[in-house]
Order: structure tokens, then sequence, then C-alpha cells
């Protein structure tokens, strides 16, 4: 996992998985956009105005990892 971040745009990005390939994006919610791979699976997060969500503070990124047992969402 790979977590940038761009102070000037205030732009969050999470890169999951390096070695897989966008096949997909949707925006999930205002300002954030998240890309699949061709199996539906989550690769990367781009969060636009993080630190105006309080996510960054002081360029520190805010993030919390949970044991969270997710699955591939069903593609139409």
């Amino acid at each position: 996992m790979k977590v940038t971040y761009d102070p000037e745009a205030d732009v969050l990005y999470i890169l999951l998985r390096e070695d897989a390939r966008e096949a997909d994006t949707e925006e999930i919610r205002e300002g954030v956009t998240a890309a699949y791979d061709e199996r539906g699976r989550v690769i990367s997060l781009e969060y636009i105005g993080a630190a105006a969500d309080g996510l960054v503070t002081d360029d520190t990124v805010r993030v919390a990892v949970v044991n969270y047992p997710g699955h591939a969402r069903a593609r139409a």
C-alpha cells in the first residue's frame, strides 16, 4: 500500500495494489473516487478535499487500519 498527499490540490491518494491495472472507476461519494481492477477489486482511492474534511493535519495523514473482511463488489 502506498499513500500520497498533494497539499496544493488537497488530494489524498491511496494505492492498494501496485501490480493491478485499472479497469473501472466510480465516484463513491462526492470527492471520493474508487478504482477497480478487472475482477472488481478496489485498487486505489482518490480523496479530494482530504484536509478540508480533517483527514490531513499539518501534512500528517490520519489513517486507521481496521481488520475488515471485505469482498469484491459485484460487477454488472
